[in-house]
C-alpha cells in the first residue's frame, strides 16, 4: 500500500527500568552497567534526582545516593542508554526470524526457530564448550545468490566437524574445521571437494595446526609447505681480493623449504688482488653438506669481471656460505691475480644462485 509521509516503523523500543527497594542506606547495585551517572535517571517518590549531586555511579553498577533511601520510598532507576526492543524482518526479505531461544538454534528454510531435538544447528546451550555447532541430519545451504536453502548439511563441531556448501553446478565443497586430539599432527583444517551426494570427498588442501600446508591428499610431513621466507643479505669477496671496498653489494633471496634462490650484484672499487681462489661469500644460509644437492650459480651479467673468452662458472661449496670461481674447460680454480680478471676486480658481477640448505 502507498504511504503519505514516513512509513511505519518495523522496530519498537522502550527504555529499561529497575525498581529498587530501599535499605535505609545509600549504597545500591544497578542491574546493568553504565559509564556514568548521566546514563540513568533516578527517581525517589517520583521526584527525579540530579546526577552527580543526589547520586553518583562507580564501577559501572555501584549506585551511591547522597541521602538515605527507606524501604517505604518509591525508588526506581530508568536506564537511558539501554533499550529493550523487538524487530520483525521485512516480509519481502529472504530470511524471517520467528523465534530465537538460548536452548538451541534451528534454521529451517527461511525461518530461524528454537528446538531441543533434531536441530539443524545446535549452539552450546550450557557454555560447556562440548559443542560449538552440530548438524544432526540438518540441511542448511547458502547458495550463490546469498539465499539460505536446505539442500546440504552444515555441521560445525569441536571434533570431526565440517562445513559443506553446495552450488547449482552439482559440486559440493566441504571444509573440515577440526579433528580429534588423537590426530598424529595435533589437528588440522581440510578443504575437500566431492560430487553431489558422494560420501567420499577428495582432500585438496590441509592446514596443519603446527603450521604448514599439504596438497591433494599428500599428508607426508616432509612434503608440507611449512617454510617460506624472503630477505636480503650482503655479498662480499671472501677470497681473491684483500681490503676490498665496494660500490655495490646487493643480495636478495627466497627460501622455500630447503631450496634457496639468491640474486647477487657485486662491484668492488678498491682492494688488492691476491693469488687465492676467488670466493663470493655471505650467502644467507649454509649450503648443504650433501654432495648431490650443493648445486651452483650462473651468470646473469658480466660487466668486465672476466675478460677471457673461456667459459667460467661458480660452484656452491658444501657446508659453507661461499661460491667458488672455476674454469669450465678443465675445472681449474680462478684466483684473484688471474690476468683475465679485471684490475682490482673493479667490474660488475651479477649471478643467480640455486642451492639446498640442510
Amino acid at each position: 500500500m502507498g504511504y503519505i509521509g514516513n512509513q511505519s516503523s518495523e522496530a519498537y523500543s522502550s527504555v529499561d527500568k529497575q525498581v529498587i527497594t530501599g535499605n535505609g542506606g545509600t549504597a545500591y547495585t544497578l542491574s546493568h552497567s553504565v559509564a556514568n551517572a548521566n546514563e540513568i535517571e533516578v527517581f525517589v517518590n517520583n521526584v527525579r534526582q540530579e546526577p552527580g549531586i543526589a547520586y553518583t555511579v562507580s564501577a559501572g553498577t555501584s549506585l551511591a545516593m547522597t541521602g538515605n533511601v527507606e524501604s517505604t520510598d518509591d525508588f526506581y532507576v530508568v536506564f537511558q542508554g539501554k533499550a529493550v526492543q523487538t524487530a520483525t524482518h521485512p516480509s519481502d526479505a529472504p530470511l524471517t526470524a520467528s523465534q530465537i531461544n538460548a536452548d538451541n538454534l534451528r534454521l529451517d528454510g527461511n525461518t530461524i526457530s528454537s528446538t531441543d531435538t533434531n536441530g539443524d544447528i545446535t549452539l552450546d546451550p550450557n557454555g560447556t564448550g562440548d559443542t560449538v555447532m552440530t548438524g544432526s541430519g540438518g540441511q542448511v545451504t547458502v547458495d550463490e545468490n546469498g539465499h539460505i536453502t536446505s539442500k546440504q548439511s552444515l555441521d560445525v563441531a569441536t571434533a570431526g566437524g565440517r562445513i559443506i556448501g553446495a552450488s547449482n553446478r552439482g559440486t559440493v565443497s566441504q571444509i573440515d574445521l577440526a579433528q580429534t586430539t588423537s590426530s598424529a599432527d595435533g589437528g588440522y583444517i581440510r578443504f575437500l571437494t566431492c560430487n553431489s551426494g558422494s560420501t567420499n570427498p577428495t582432500e585438496r588442501m590441509r592446514l596443519l595446526s603446527g603450521g604448514g600446508l599439504t596438497f591433494n591428499g599428500d599428508t607426508a610431513a616432509a612434503n608440507a609447505l611449512d617454510d617460506y621466507e624472503e630477505g636480503t643479505f650482503t655479498p662480499v669477496f671472501q677470497q681473491g681480493l684483500t681490503s676490498a671496498g665496494y660500490s655495490t653489494q646487493i643480495g636478495t633471496y627466497i627460501k622455500i623449504g630447503r631450496q634457496v634462490i639468491c640474486s647477487i650484484q657485486l662491484r668492488a672499487t678498491s682492494g688488492t688482488e691476491n693469488n687465492s681462489h676467488i670466493y663470493v661469500g655471505g650467502l644467507p644460509f649454509t649450503i648443504t653438506n650433501d654432495v648431490d644437492h650443493s648445486f651452483g650459480a650462473f651468470w646473469t651479467y658480466n660487466g668486465g669481471f672476466w675478460t677471457s673468452s673461456a667459459n667460467t662458472s661458480f660452484l656452491g661449496l658444501r657446508n659453507q656460505t661461499n661460491l667458488a670461481f672455476y674454469k669450465q674447460v678443465d675445472g681449474g680454480s680462478i684466483v684473484g691475480t688471474n690476468s683475465n680478471v679485471a684490475a682490482n676486480l673493479n667490474a660488475d658481477l651479477r649471478i643467480v644462485v640455486v642451492y639446498r640448505a640442510d
